[in-house]
């Protein structure tokens, strides 16, 4: 149980967003995934019943704009929570 003066601190704020990002894993099949949520640091997907990817995973998630860029970006990620609802994942960089 959370006490109730427990904050949470984020680095970035989030924004309660709903859009299909293409999620890409090692020996997977793409999925594409609605966000519950999104920062500038990350990104919360719902699982939508599927059988997500655990804590430490490694994936790459294309969003179709990010950051106001006109063009669809690749980002890799590490899934750095995992819930019933879907995962929250961590952007650690374009990729190229």
């Amino acid at each position: 149980m959370t006490s109730p003066d427990f904050r949470e601190c984020r680095k970035y704020e989030r924004s309660e967003i709903s859009i299909e990002v293409l999620v890409t894993m090692p020996g997977r099949t793409p999925m594409k995934l609605k966000t519950g949520n999104i920062s500038e640091g990350g990104v919360f997907l719902l699982s939508g019943g599927r059988n997500m990817p655990r804590p430490g995973t490694e994936l790459s998630v294309t969003l179709p704009e990010f950051l106001n860029q006109a063009q669809p970006v690749a980002m890799k990620a590490v899934v750095r929570h995992y819930s019933d609802c879907g995962i929250g994942i961590e952007f650690l960089g374009r990729l190229a």
